[in-house]
């Protein structure tokens, strides 16, 4: 007997200049993806195609300024980038089309995949998305999600109106244009039933 099993495809969605606050703090801790692939097509981007935004080990005590004006710095537009299908775009080969159209197309991409995504959820409503994963799936949590709503993130005293007129709203336009999406989908179901099931022959 053969088995055949098909995946439930499932994300969790954060605000984004949330994620990207988040994200700045944890790489001016130290932390760094140099064990990360970017696979795309099959291959990883070339050092011409994905620079180091720094020299050295890792990026230890960057500030914000230089956290948002490095352009290769991959925590710009990550959450749309990461649901997305870059081989629409080139990959990492930011030659093939102008920045315009290649964000255009991501972000359609990213909300095209979300939607046929069989669950998401927000980190903001950590218990509504319980809620709603055990409705959709038919399970049952051992405990209840527990919101945290103080992060490192929001400890940052950073005027939301200094990030929006510098890069972190690089991030956002497109990115919160994907949370939007997300957000207003909310109100209604964020779970969809189908996506996965097993067929043996």
């Amino acid at each position: 007997m053969i088995c055949f099993r098909n995946f439930y495809y499932i994300t969790m969605l954060r605000d984004p200049v949330s994620r990207y606050l988040s994200e700045w703090k944890h790489v001016q801790r130290g932390a760094t993806w140099k064990t990360s692939l970017h696979m795309c097509d099959g291959r990883s981007p070339t050092p011409d195609e994905l620079p180091t935004c720094y020299e050295g080990d890792d990026w230890s005590g960057v500030s914000l300024q230089e956290f948002m004006d490095c352009s290769y710095n991959l925590a710009n537009n990550r959450q749309v980038r990461m649901l997305a299908d870059l081989s629409l775009v080139g990959c990492y080969n930011l030659t093939f089309m102008n920045e315009t159209e290649r964000n255009v197309i991501l972000l359609q991409s990213a909300k095209n995949n979300l939607k046929n995504m069989a669950f998401f959820g927000l980190t903001e409503f950590q218990r509504k998305t319980q809620y709603l994963f055990e409705r959709t799936f038919n399970l049952k949590f051992i405990s209840p999600f527990t919101q945290f709503n103080v992060t490192r993130a929001s400890n940052v005293d950073i005027a939301l109106s200094v990030l929006q007129a510098r890069g972190a709203s690089a991030e956002p336009p497109k990115e919160a244009r994907g949370a939007e999406t997300a957000a207003g989908a909310e109100s209604s179901p964020v779970a969809k039933g189908g996506g996965g099931r097993s067929s043996c022959y």
